[in-house]
């Protein structure tokens, strides 16, 4: 899940969403994961809401993934809905 095959990955996005309204995404705490993943995974969350679907990550991030999140920035100052989606928890 990174920028070498997240053309693919998008694509693969789009065919599940069309299937489904709502999906579940897993990531493995030794997925090999980079910045690309994370912006992928936000642009489908506001696509997913903006078309009344939903987007979920099976676990709360954790192994790269959470050091990702971490490193990026993404944790600094979370909102609500991004600690619930992202580490399945109230904002810290």
């Amino acid at each position: 899940m990174t920028i070498r095959n997240i053309a693919s990955l998008k694509e693969e996005l789009i065919d599940k969403f069309s299937d489904s309204a709502a999906l579940s995404i897993v990531v493995g705490d030794d997925a090999v994961v980079d910045l690309s993943f994370v912006q992928l995974v936000e642009a489908a969350r506001r696509h997913a809401g903006a078309s009344g679907g939903a987007l979920s990550l099976a676990a709360p991030a954790s192994g790269r993934l959470l050091d990702v999140l971490r490193r990026g920035g993404f944790l600094d100052d979370l909102s609500a809905d991004d600690a619930r989606f992202w580490l399945h928890q109230e904002a810290l």
